[in-house]
């Protein structure tokens, strides 16, 4: 199978990141285009820092640019996308069955609404939220939510 670049992954404890060492000029500009981090006039070697969206759009690049790629890179896309499916799962999970708030921190008779409380279990579970809800649907009742269960 003809193969378009070579990829590797380091991991020093500090910083893990996957590197091309190598790569046919064609693939390397449209790996550019999808990777904005790396500059258009930059030439290979590029770095990328490994994290799990990274992994999975370079499985992506990779399914239509095959690459020589090495134990270790392989393992670490494979575990980045193990946990991009599980944080969807997740998701996915909070978003169908809704959630439950503890309702100790609220007054008696006060609880969040289910959109609210669904917003604060979606934050824990995926780390992060942007939160865009409309003017006047509670955003601030959704940040004291996330609080009572963290």
């Amino acid at each position: 199978m003809k193969t378009y670049g070579h990829l590797e992954y380091e991991d020093n404890g500090v910083l893990s990141r996957f590197r091309v060492t190598e790569m046919q000029p064609h693939a390397a500009t449209l790996f550019k285009r999808m990777f904005p981090r790396i500059r258009p006039y930059d030439a290979v070697p590029f770095a990328l820092t490994a994290t799990d969206e990274i992994a999975r759009d370079l499985d992506w690049f990779m399914h239509r640019f095959p690459m020589e790629v090495t134990g270790a890179a392989t393992s670490a896309i494979a575990q980045g996308l193990l946990r991009l499916d599980e944080r969807e799962e997740n998701a996915l999970k909070i978003m169908q069955l809704g959630a439950d708030v503890a309702h100790g921190a609220f007054r008696d008779g006060e609880a969040p609404f289910p959109y609210q409380a669904q917003a604060a279990a979606l934050c824990l579970s995926q780390g992060a939220l942007l939160l865009a809800d409309d003017v006047g649907l509670g955003k601030t009742v959704s940040a004291m939510a996330l609080q009572a269960q963290g």
